[in-house]
C-alpha cells in the first residue's frame, strides 16, 4: 500500500478536527509542509462538496496565519533571494495555491441550498458548516463562501509576492480574472462572508478582487514597507465600495477612463472614485493639521510621508486613468553598472600605478588626473574605461525613458535594495560612452525552482540629473573623501572645459550617507583647484547616499 493511501485525509469537519489535533501543534514549517501534502491528496478524492468545504474551513485560519509567518521571512529583503530562500518561498506559494485550488474545485459542486438537498450527507455537512461559522452566515450560501475563499487566498498570495518583491505569475492573474467573472455570474460578488483572517474589513468577493488590482496599479515594486502597508490598508478598507466590470473580446482592447488590468482575453476595469474621493479628503485634513494616526492611517507615518504616499496613490488610482510608465526600446542592449556607494567609490580609487606621479603628489591628485579624463571623455581609451568599470556588473537594458532605465540583472551578489546608488556606463564599445548616476526606484525578482537558473531581477533606475564628476570634499573627519559633483552639460554635451564658476543652481553634490550637515562650510577639490563651499538643503536621501544642494563661497 502506498503512502498516499495511508495518509490521513479528513473527510468531514469531525475528522478535520482530529487532523488539527495531530498536526496543528507542529512548528510553522512542518505544519505548512504537512498541510501541503494533505491538500495535494485531498483534491483528488471524491467527497461530498459541502463536507470538503467544512474540512477546509476547519484548517484554513491556522494555515493562512502560518503561511503569513513563513512569508514574513521574505518581506522587503534585499534582492535577490538565495537559492535556499527561493526554494522556501516557492514552497510556501505552492501550498497557498493548493489551498486556493481546493476551494476552487468546490465552487461548481456546492449546492445553492444544501439544507434542502435530498442527500442527507449534504444536509449534515451543511449543519457542520453552520456550526463553524455561526449564525452570521446563515444567509450566505456555501458557493458564496467558496468563491470568496478562492479570491481571498489569491489576494493574499499576490500581496505576499509583492512584499517579497516577487513577480506575480500569469496563472495567479488568470485565476483572479476567472473568479472575478464567476462571482459576478453567480451573483455572489457582494455577499459578506465572515473571514477570521481579515476580521477588520468587509470580506466580499468583490473586495478581494479590487484589493488585488489596486495593489498592482500602485506599482508596489517601488514602495517601501511602510508605503506598501499604508497602500494595502487603504485598498482593503475601501475595496468593497469599488465596482468593477469585465470587458472581453473587442471591448477588452478598447481604452477607457477606468484604471484597469488585462489578461490575454479580458480586461477588468475599476471605478475608483470612492477611494480617490477618500484620498482627497485625507489629503485635505493632513493639510489642515490632522495627524496620520488621527485619520486612522499608520501611526508610523509622519505627516510629510503620509501626504507623499497619498499623492502617489491618487496618481495611480485616479480617473481618468494615468498611463502606465512606458519604456521605449533601448539603443544599446547592455550596460555596465555598479550598485552601492562603496563599490562605486572603490572603482574610482583603483587606478593603475603611474610612475610619473611624484611622491609630492597626493593619491587623490593622481586619481583626479587619471580618472577625470575618463569621465570627461577626453581620453576614449578602451583600456581606461574598462579599468574604471573593471568590477562592474553587466546588466541587460530592457528599456529606457527620459527618467531612467529598466535593467535585467542575473547576478546573485551583491544584493541590492531600493534607493541604492548606481553608476552606469552605456554605449557601444566604450568609444562614446555616457556615464550616469542614479538610484534604484523599483525592484522585482523571479525566484526559480530548485536547481534552476539564478534568480532573475528587474531593476528600475531613476537618473540623478547632471553629469557626474568625481571630486574630493572635507566632511566631518577633516580629510578629503570621494564624492560626486552633478552638473549640467556644456555646449558639447560634456563637462569638459567648464569651470566651477559656471555651475548653475541645479548643480548638486552626492555624498556618503548621513555625512551632510546643512549650512556647514567645507572645502571641495574639483578641476584641479580647491574651492570653499556651503552645504545646503537635502535634495534626496537614499539607502547609501545623500544628494545635497551647495553654494560656492
Amino acid at each position: 500500500m502506498n503512502a498516499a493511501a495511508d495518509m490521513f485525509v479528513p473527510a468531514d469537519a469531525a475528522s478535520a478536527q482530529q487532523w488539527m489535533v495531530r498536526f496543528g501543534g507542529l512548528d510553522a514549517g512542518l505544519f505548512v509542509a504537512q498541510a501541503g501534502t494533505m491538500l495535494a491528496e485531498f483534491i483528488t478524492r471524491p467527497r461530498v462538496a459541502i463536507a470538503q468545504l467544512a474540512v477546509l474551513e476547519t484548517i484554513r485560519t491556522r494555515l493562512i496565519e502560518t503561511l503569513r509567518v513563513q512569508f514574513t521571512d521574505h518581506e522587503f529583503r534585499t534582492v535577490p533571494m538565495t537559492a535556499a530562500e527561493a526554494a522556501n518561498f516557492l514552497d510556501a506559494v505552492h501550498v497557498g495555491r493548493s489551498l486556493r485550488d481546493a476551494y476552487a474545485r468546490l465552487v461548481d459542486a456546492c449546492p445553492d441550498d444544501p439544507m434542502r438537498a435530498p442527500d442527507p450527507q449534504e444536509r449534515q455537512a451543511s449543519r457542520e458548516l453552520l456550526a463553524i461559522f455561526g449564525a452570521q452566515q446563515r444567509s450566505v450560501s456555501a458557493r458564496a463562501i467558496a468563491v470568496q475563499r478562492v479570491l481571498a487566498t489569491q489576494s493574499q498570495l499576490i500581496s505576499w509576492c509583492y512584499r517579497a518583491r516577487s513577480t506575480i505569475a500569469q496563472q495567479d492573474w488568470d485565476c483572479l480574472m476567472r473568479f472575478a467573472k464567476a462571482a459576478r455570474t453567480l451573483g455572489v460578488a457582494e455577499a459578506p462572508v465572515f473571514d477570521p483572517t481579515m476580521p477588520d474589513v468587509l470580506a466580499t468577493a468583490r473586495a478581494c478582487v479590487v484589493t488585488s488590482v489596486l495593489m498592482m496599479l500602485a506599482r508596489p515594486g517601488g514602495m517601501s514597507p511602510l508605503e506598501f502597508a499604508t497602500m494595502r490598508d487603504l485598498a482593503r478598507r475601501h475595496g468593497a465600495k469599488i465596482k468593477y466590470r469585465i470587458d472581453e473580446g473587442d471591448d477588452a482592447a478598447k481604452p477607457g477612463p477606468w484604471p484597469s488590468f488585462s489578461t490575454p482575453f479580458a480586461t477588468l476595469r475599476l471605478d475608483t472614485r470612492p477611494i480617490t474621493d477618500e484620498l482627497k479628503r485625507l489629503s485635505a485634513e493632513l493639510d489642515a493639521g490632522y495627524t496620520p494616526e488621527s485619520l486612522s492611517l499608520d501611526k508610523r507615518l509622519s505627516p510629510a510621508t503620509a501626504r507623499d504616499v497619498i499623492g502617489k496613490l491618487l496618481a495611480a488610482w485616479r480617473m481618468p486613468a494615468t498611463h502606465a510608465q512606458s519604456w521605449r526600446r533601448a539603443l544599446g542592449q547592455q550596460a555596465l553598472a555598479m550598485p552601492s556607494w562603496h563599490a562605486i567609490v572603490a572603482s574610482f580609487t583603483k587606478g593603475e600605478f603611474d610612475p610619473t606621479v611624484t611622491q609630492t603628489q597626493s593619491v587623490y591628485q593622481y586619481r583626479r588626473r587619471d580618472d577625470e579624463s575618463i569621465i570627461n571623455r577626453e581620453d576614449p581609451a578602451v583600456l581606461k574605461m574598462r579599468n574604471l568599470f573593471r568590477e562592474a556588473e553587466t546588466w541587460g537594458i530592457e528599456g529606457e525613458n527620459p527618467q531612467g532605465f529598466l535593467f535585467r540583472r542575473e547576478k546573485t551578489a551583491p544584493r541590492v535594495n531600493l534607493d541604492q546608488l548606481v553608476i552606469m556606463s552605456t554605449g557601444v564599445g566604450f568609444q562614446r560612452t555616457a556615464i550616469f548616476l542614479g538610484h534604484i526606484d523599483s525592484l522585482r525578482q523571479e525566484p526559480q525552482p530548485r536547481g534552476g537558473v539564478p534568480v532573475l531581477q528587474e531593476v528600475g533606475v531613476r537618473l540623478l540629473l547632471g553629469i557626474p564628476l568625481l571630486v574630493g570634499i572635507r566632511l566631518d573627519a577633516g580629510v578629503f573623501e570621494d564624492a560626486f559633483l552633478l552638473r549640467a552639460a556644456g555646449p558639447a554635451g560634456t563637462v569638459s572645459g567648464m569651470s566651477l564658476q559656471e555651475l548653475d543652481a541645479s548643480s548638486t553634490l552626492v555624498l556618503p550617507l548621513a555625512r551632510w550637515r546643512e549650512d556647514s562650510i567645507t572645502e571641495m577639490i574639483a578641476d584641479g583647484s580647491t574651492q570653499r563651499v556651503r552645504l545646503g538643503k537635502l535634495v534626496r536621501r537614499g539607502q547609501d547616499f545623500d544628494q545635497v544642494a551647495f553654494t560656492l563661497l
